[in-house]
C-alpha cells in the first residue's frame, strides 16, 4: 500500500491478516438494525453456508438462487413454493442470529426468542444480505436518523399551538 506525504511516497509492507480477523464477523457477528427498529447480532452468511443448512428441497434451489440474485420476489411465487420459501427463511434466520438466539422452545427468556417473534419483513431483509460482505451489514440501517435544524420564525408565521 502506498501513502503519499508531500512529494515523497512511502511504501508500507503488507501483513497477513490475523486468523481472528478472518473469522471475526462469523464468530462475533455484526450489529444489524432491522426495518422493525429491533437490533440483533447476526453472522454474515454466504450462499455455501446457507446451502449447508441442508433443508432446501431440490425443487427450491433455483428459486433460492433467484431470490438471492433479486430476480424473483417471494410474494410472486406459487403458494406451495412460497410456504416452502418461508420455511427456508426461518432456517436461514435461525442460522444467522447470534444474539438473541432463535430457538424452537424458549428456555431462557433473557437470551432466546422464537422464530415467530421475528417479522417476515425482518426475515426478508436479513435474507437479502446473503453473500454480502460484513462491512455492508455493519453499515445497514433501514432508517437513517437525520437531525432536523431548529426552524426560524419568519414574519407572518402563526404562533405555535399550546
Amino acid at each position: 500500500m502506498t501513502t503519499k506525504k508531500g512529494a515523497e511516497a512511502q511504501v508500507k509492507p503488507l501483513q497477513v491478516s490475523s486468523v481472528r480477523e478472518w473469522h471475526r464477523a462469523r464468530v462475533d457477528g455484526i450489529m444489524f438494525q432491522f426495518p422493525s427498529g429491533l437490533i440483533a447480532r447476526v453472522r454474515p452468511m454466504n450462499m455455501s453456508a446457507f446451502l449447508k443448512i441442508g433443508n432446501i428441497p431440490d425443487m427450491l434451489t433455483h428459486i433460492v438462487a433467484k431470490m438471492v440474485n433479486g430476480t424473483v420476489n417471494i410474494e410472486s411465487m406459487a403458494k406451495d413454493d412460497y410456504l416452502k420459501s418461508l420455511e427456508l427463511m426461518d432456517a436461514f434466520t435461525k442460522a444467522a442470529f447470534i444474539e438473541p438466539v432463535v430457538v424452537d422452545v424458549v428456555k431462557d427468556e433473557s437470551k432466546e426468542i422464537q422464530i415467530d417473534d421475528i417479522s417476515d419483513v425482518d426475515k426478508q431483509t436479513l435474507f437479502s444480505f446473503i453473500g454480502a460482505p460484513a462491512s455492508l451489514l455493519e453499515s445497514f440501517r433501514p432508517f437513517q436518523e437525520q437531525p432536523v435544524a431548529d426552524m426560524v420564525s419568519s414574519e407572518g408565521d402563526t404562533p405555535d399551538a399550546e
